[in-house]
């Protein structure tokens, strides 16, 4: 759940040998994070670059079940917490209002000559995992994408970190 403060990120490999260093390094930091850590390999994926950072999450309301969260991603939504929140399930619509309802919308829209985002990928992401989490609810507690990338519009969106808590059955 910690792996950037335990150290358990390696951005920019280029070779093999790269890898086999970053996973010794990430090893090593995440048992002096955490003694008890249980360590079941580890994920090389393509470094995803030139999108804007969004995330998106699924909560439980034991009143009102599933909740949906949308906003400015990465390490932003800790400092700004710029989020929009509703309901499960959501449409089309909804999805788009959560998208115009943050601060962020002005970097999905592009942003001092960048180009737009892909808009219409994200608000299919929205309504899926709204959709997913109705379907879900009482197996999935939690879900946390973030980063979600949205690249350039017509190229759709590539989750770079995603976290699901299952429930205990």
């Amino acid at each position: 759940m910690h792996k950037t403060e335990a150290g358990g990120i390696r951005l920019g490999l280029h070779t093999p040998d790269d890898v086999r260093q970053a996973f010794g390094e990430v090893t090593n930091n995440a048992l002096e994070y955490d003694r008890n850590a249980t360590i079941d390999g580890a994920l090389v994926q393509q470094m995803i670059t030139g999108g804007v950072e969004t995330i998106v999450g699924v909560s439980y309301d034991s009143q009102l079940g599933p909740v949906l969260l949308f906003g400015t991603g990465g390490v932003m939504v800790e400092i700004y917490n710029d989020v929009a929140l509703r309901l499960c399930p959501i449409n089309r619509e909804d999805a788009l209002e959560m998208i115009g309802e943050v601060k962020g919308v002005g970097l999905l829209r592009g942003f001092r000559g960048a180009p737009p985002a892909d808009i219409d990928a994200l608000a299919d992401v929205l309504v899926s995992v709204s959709q997913m989490a109705v379907s879900l609810e009482g197996r999935l507690t939690e879900l946390d994408i973030n980063p979600l990338m949205v690249l350039q519009a017509g190229q759709g969106v590539v989750a770079a970190d995603a976290l699901a808590v299952l429930a205990d059955q």
